[in-house]
């Protein structure tokens, strides 16, 4: 075999071997990027932050249905069943502003709900906490 032709196998074979290193190389730090990726600790939170999605979009359908639930509850009330073409429009218009008010601002609603519930319960403990009063004599 002629010199020259065993000097160019062994370059290609050093070139392929490097070659092989390198890819090695690369195979490694795709294999621990996927190993990060499939973590516990990731798959968990990815989880929760799911949940977390779905339960602010169960709490806005609430919000609105409640909304609107108070909208058509305000029309009925202040403007009964039967409508002429003018109460007809004011009765959406209110319904409209009724149901964006109560819609936009369901945790201050929620929040004084609670403020007077827990202002009642006060009043109860403290009539049945009172001692009878005493009956004066004349």
């Amino acid at each position: 075999m002629p010199r020259n032709t065993l000097e160019q196998l062994q370059q290609r074979i050093s070139m392929l071997e490097n070659k092989q290193s390198f890819e090695l190389q690369q195979l490694h730090e795709a294999f621990k990027e996927a190993y990060e990726n499939l973590r516990i600790k990731d798959l968990v939170k990815e989880g929760v932050d799911a949940v977390v999605d779905q339960t602010e979009i169960k709490d806005n359908m609430v919000n609105s249905t409640i909304g609107a639930g108070a909208g058509f509850l305000a029309k009925r009330v202040l403007f009964g069943k039967r409508l002429g073409p003018i109460g007809g429009l004011l009765g959406i218009a209110l319904q409209l502003g009724v149901t964006n008010l109560v819609t936009n601002n369901m945790d201050n609603i929620v929040n004084f709900g609670k403020k007077l519930i827990n202002k009642e319960d006060e009043n109860n403990v403290d009539e049945k906490n009172e001692a009878p009063k005493k009956k004066k004599k004349k």
